[in-house]
Protein backbone atom coordinates (compact mmCIF):
# COMPACT_ATOMS: atom_id res chain seq x y z
CA UNK A 1 0.00 0.00 0.00
CA UNK A 2 1.05 3.64 -0.39
CA UNK A 3 2.87 5.21 2.52
CA UNK A 4 2.45 8.75 3.82
CA UNK A 5 5.67 10.78 3.83
CA UNK A 6 6.31 13.12 6.80
CA UNK A 7 9.19 15.59 7.22
CA UNK A 8 9.48 17.10 10.70
CA UNK A 9 5.78 16.38 11.22
CA UNK A 10 4.72 17.98 7.92
CA UNK A 11 2.59 15.83 5.65
CA UNK A 12 4.01 16.07 2.13
CA UNK A 13 1.73 13.41 0.62
CA UNK A 14 2.01 9.79 -0.39
CA UNK A 15 4.53 7.81 -2.36
CA UNK A 16 3.85 4.48 -4.04
CA UNK A 17 5.05 1.23 -2.46
CA UNK A 18 7.87 0.93 -5.00
CA UNK A 19 9.51 4.00 -3.47
CA UNK A 20 8.82 3.45 0.22
CA UNK A 21 8.57 0.55 2.63
CA UNK A 22 8.49 -2.14 -0.02
CA UNK A 23 11.88 -1.08 -1.41
CA UNK A 24 15.07 -1.48 0.60
CA UNK A 25 16.80 1.89 1.05
CA UNK A 26 20.41 1.93 -0.17
CA UNK A 27 22.20 3.09 2.95
CA UNK A 28 25.66 1.82 2.00
CA UNK A 29 27.04 5.15 0.81
CA UNK A 30 24.94 7.47 2.98
CA UNK A 31 25.90 5.91 6.29
CA UNK A 32 22.27 6.09 7.44
CA UNK A 33 20.67 3.22 9.32
CA UNK A 34 17.39 3.54 7.43
CA UNK A 35 16.12 0.61 5.33
CA UNK A 36 13.35 2.48 3.46
CA UNK A 37 12.66 5.97 2.12
CA UNK A 38 10.56 7.30 5.02
CA UNK A 39 13.04 6.10 7.65
CA UNK A 40 15.84 7.80 5.71
CA UNK A 41 13.93 11.09 5.68
CA UNK A 42 13.17 10.80 9.39
CA UNK A 43 16.80 10.06 10.19
CA UNK A 44 18.08 13.04 8.21
CA UNK A 45 15.50 15.35 9.80
CA UNK A 46 16.60 14.21 13.27
CA UNK A 47 20.25 15.12 12.68
CA UNK A 48 21.67 18.16 14.54
CA UNK A 49 21.03 21.50 12.83
CA UNK A 50 24.77 22.00 12.32
CA UNK A 51 25.10 18.93 10.08
CA UNK A 52 26.22 20.07 6.64
CA UNK A 53 25.95 23.77 7.52
CA UNK A 54 27.69 25.95 10.08
CA UNK A 55 29.80 24.70 12.98
CA UNK A 56 31.63 26.12 15.98
CA UNK A 57 35.12 24.81 16.80
CA UNK A 58 37.88 25.56 19.27
CA UNK A 59 41.64 25.46 18.69
CA UNK A 60 44.33 25.61 21.38
CA UNK A 61 47.38 24.82 19.23
CA UNK A 62 50.52 26.80 20.13
CA UNK A 63 51.21 30.02 18.21
CA UNK A 64 54.38 28.80 16.49
CA UNK A 65 52.89 25.47 15.37
CA UNK A 66 51.71 25.56 11.75
CA UNK A 67 49.61 22.38 12.02
CA UNK A 68 46.56 23.63 13.92
CA UNK A 69 44.10 21.14 15.40
CA UNK A 70 40.51 22.09 16.18
CA UNK A 71 37.57 20.30 17.74
CA UNK A 72 33.85 20.48 16.97
CA UNK A 73 31.65 19.01 19.70
CA UNK A 74 29.95 15.70 18.91
CA UNK A 75 26.44 17.13 19.27
CA UNK A 76 27.00 19.32 16.18
CA UNK A 77 27.38 16.30 13.90
CA UNK A 78 30.40 17.67 12.03
CA UNK A 79 30.76 16.50 8.42
CA UNK A 80 33.59 17.85 6.27
CA UNK A 81 32.19 18.63 2.84
CA UNK A 82 32.25 21.42 0.29
CA UNK A 83 30.36 24.53 1.32
CA UNK A 84 30.42 24.24 5.10
CA UNK A 85 31.20 27.22 7.33
CA UNK A 86 33.24 26.80 10.50
CA UNK A 87 33.73 29.48 13.14
CA UNK A 88 36.95 28.63 14.98
CA UNK A 89 37.95 30.29 18.24
CA UNK A 90 41.74 30.34 18.56
CA UNK A 91 43.20 30.41 22.06
CA UNK A 92 46.56 31.62 20.72
CA UNK A 93 47.71 33.78 17.85
CA UNK A 94 49.27 32.21 14.80
CA UNK A 95 52.90 33.15 14.17
CA UNK A 96 53.66 30.33 11.72
CA UNK A 97 53.70 30.39 7.93
CA UNK A 98 51.85 27.81 5.81
CA UNK A 99 49.28 27.14 8.51
CA UNK A 100 46.92 24.17 8.18
CA UNK A 101 43.80 23.20 10.09
CA UNK A 102 42.66 19.69 11.01
CA UNK A 103 39.13 19.56 12.42
CA UNK A 104 38.03 16.38 14.20
CA UNK A 105 40.78 14.35 12.52
CA UNK A 106 39.40 14.97 9.01
CA UNK A 107 42.84 15.85 7.66
CA UNK A 108 45.05 18.93 7.55
CA UNK A 109 43.85 21.57 5.08
CA UNK A 110 45.68 24.79 4.29
CA UNK A 111 44.04 28.04 5.38
CA UNK A 112 43.97 30.58 2.56
CA UNK A 113 42.83 34.19 2.57
CA UNK A 114 39.47 34.20 0.74
CA UNK A 115 40.06 37.58 -0.92
CA UNK A 116 43.53 36.56 -2.14
CA UNK A 117 42.67 33.29 -3.87
CA UNK A 118 45.37 30.71 -3.21
CA UNK A 119 47.55 32.85 -0.94
CA UNK A 120 48.05 31.39 2.52
CA UNK A 121 47.15 33.48 5.55
CA UNK A 122 50.10 35.40 6.88
CA UNK A 123 51.52 35.11 10.39
CA UNK A 124 49.63 37.30 12.88
CA UNK A 125 46.51 37.39 10.69
CA UNK A 126 44.88 35.31 13.42
CA UNK A 127 45.32 36.68 16.92
CA UNK A 128 44.73 35.22 20.37
CA UNK A 129 41.02 34.84 21.19
CA UNK A 130 40.00 35.54 17.58
CA UNK A 131 36.88 33.92 16.18
CA UNK A 132 37.80 33.12 12.58
CA UNK A 133 35.06 32.36 10.07
CA UNK A 134 36.24 29.80 7.52
CA UNK A 135 34.64 28.47 4.33
CA UNK A 136 35.61 25.01 3.03
CA UNK A 137 35.80 24.93 -0.79
CA UNK A 138 36.42 21.22 -1.05
CA UNK A 139 40.21 21.52 -0.89
CA UNK A 140 41.14 24.40 1.42
CA UNK A 141 39.70 26.45 4.26
CA UNK A 142 39.21 30.07 3.15
CA UNK A 143 39.40 32.77 5.83
CA UNK A 144 36.38 35.03 5.38
CA UNK A 145 36.75 37.24 8.45
CA UNK A 146 38.02 37.41 12.01
CA UNK A 147 36.26 38.77 15.04
CA UNK A 148 38.83 40.20 17.39
CA UNK A 149 38.85 39.06 20.96
CA UNK A 150 39.36 41.45 23.85
CA UNK A 151 42.90 40.35 24.60
CA UNK A 152 45.14 42.96 26.21
CA UNK A 153 48.90 42.80 26.63
CA UNK A 154 51.15 44.99 28.74
CA UNK A 155 54.68 45.50 27.49
CA UNK A 156 57.62 45.74 29.90
CA UNK A 157 58.49 49.19 31.15
CA UNK A 158 61.11 51.25 29.35
CA UNK A 159 62.93 54.15 30.98
CA UNK A 160 63.38 57.42 29.08
CA UNK A 161 65.90 59.98 30.31
CA UNK A 162 65.54 63.71 30.86
CA UNK A 163 65.38 65.52 27.53
CA UNK A 164 64.09 62.52 25.56
CA UNK A 165 61.53 63.25 22.84
CA UNK A 166 60.98 59.64 21.69
CA UNK A 167 60.57 56.35 23.48
CA UNK A 168 61.20 52.98 21.80
CA UNK A 169 59.40 49.98 23.26
CA UNK A 170 59.99 46.42 22.04
CA UNK A 171 57.61 43.50 22.40
CA UNK A 172 56.73 40.56 20.17
CA UNK A 173 53.01 41.40 20.39
CA UNK A 174 53.48 44.74 18.61
CA UNK A 175 52.35 44.38 15.01
CA UNK A 176 53.75 45.99 11.89
CA UNK A 177 50.37 47.46 10.92
CA UNK A 178 49.08 49.92 13.49
CA UNK A 179 45.50 49.60 12.19
CA UNK A 180 45.38 46.09 13.64
CA UNK A 181 45.47 47.31 17.20
CA UNK A 182 44.80 50.22 19.52
CA UNK A 183 47.90 51.34 21.41
CA UNK A 184 47.61 53.32 24.61
CA UNK A 185 50.75 54.79 26.18
CA UNK A 186 51.01 54.89 29.94
CA UNK A 187 53.54 56.69 32.13
CA UNK A 188 54.44 55.14 35.46
CA UNK A 189 55.94 58.33 36.86
CA UNK A 190 53.29 60.47 38.53
CA UNK A 191 55.35 63.61 38.04
CA UNK A 192 54.80 63.27 34.29
CA UNK A 193 51.07 62.57 34.29
CA UNK A 194 50.33 64.88 31.37
CA UNK A 195 52.72 63.75 28.69
CA UNK A 196 51.52 64.61 25.19
CA UNK A 197 51.90 61.97 22.49
CA UNK A 198 52.45 63.14 18.92
CA UNK A 199 52.53 59.76 17.20
CA UNK A 200 53.08 56.04 17.61
CA UNK A 201 54.81 54.26 14.72
CA UNK A 202 54.93 50.46 14.81
CA UNK A 203 57.11 47.94 13.07
CA UNK A 204 57.10 44.22 13.76
CA UNK A 205 57.97 43.86 17.43
CA UNK A 206 58.65 47.54 18.09
CA UNK A 207 56.85 50.83 18.68
CA UNK A 208 58.41 54.28 18.54
CA UNK A 209 56.46 56.83 20.59
CA UNK A 210 57.07 60.50 19.78
CA UNK A 211 56.43 62.87 22.68
CA UNK A 212 54.95 66.34 22.30
CA UNK A 213 57.77 67.81 24.39
CA UNK A 214 61.04 66.75 25.97
CA UNK A 215 60.89 64.97 29.32
CA UNK A 216 61.82 67.03 32.36
CA UNK A 217 62.43 63.97 34.55
CA UNK A 218 63.44 60.38 33.91
CA UNK A 219 60.20 58.51 33.21
CA UNK A 220 59.22 54.87 32.80
CA UNK A 221 56.81 54.03 29.99
CA UNK A 222 54.92 50.94 28.93
CA UNK A 223 52.30 50.15 26.30
CA UNK A 224 48.91 48.59 26.83
CA UNK A 225 47.96 46.85 23.56
CA UNK A 226 44.28 46.15 23.01
CA UNK A 227 43.50 44.00 19.97
CA UNK A 228 40.50 44.96 17.85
Amino acid sequence: MARKVMVNGLDIGYIPPSAAADVVYNNTASGLEATDVQDAIDELAAKPSGAGGTYYATCSTAAATAAKVATVSADQGFVLKTGIIVVVQFSYENTAAGVTLNINNTGAKYIFQLALGSQAVKPNAIRANDKATLFYDGTYYKLISTQRGSAEIWTPSVSAAVGATTVTISHTAILANSDQQVINVYSRNTSETCIGITSVVTTAGQAVVTLAEALTVTTAFRLKITYI
